[in-house]
């Protein structure tokens, strides 16, 4: 289960069997977010987007879960005719986290990352 920023205004998105991380599940989301904070179509490659990405197994007949906060690494490249488009770079651990303070954490990561995508 991977969870995005507030700003986003995303659904969850869930896989199962083949975890993955896909940039359609909020590339359109997040270009709005970044045209409406004015920050250039085209990156240097560095930016950053916070997520929470939740996990569940079964072991023994016995639910575990593991939630954590990682800095989703991408960069956008603008086209005139064609739009923009978002490519993933890689992921990396912040933190492992529980409940609201998860939450707040990863609101302040994403209204850190679109200052510094400002600079």
């Amino acid at each position: 289960m991977l969870g995005s920023p507030l700003s986003l205004s995303l659904a969850v998105a869930e896989t199962t069997g083949e975890p993955r991380i896909e940039a359609r599940w909020f590339e359109t989301a997040l270009k709005k977010v970044r045209d409406e904070a004015k920050l250039l179509g085209d990156s240097r490659g560095d930016e950053t987007l916070p997520i929470f990405v939740t996990t569940r197994i079964l072991v023994n007949g016995k639910v575990h879960e593991d939630v954590a906060l990682y800095d989703l690494g991408y960069s956008i490249a603008g086209r005139l005719l064609d739009g923009q488009t978002i490519t993933l770079r890689g992921i990396s651990l912040v933190a492992r986290t529980r409940g609201t303070a998860g939450r707040r954490l990863l609101d302040a990561r994403w209204t850190a990352a679109l200052a510094m995508a400002g600079n």
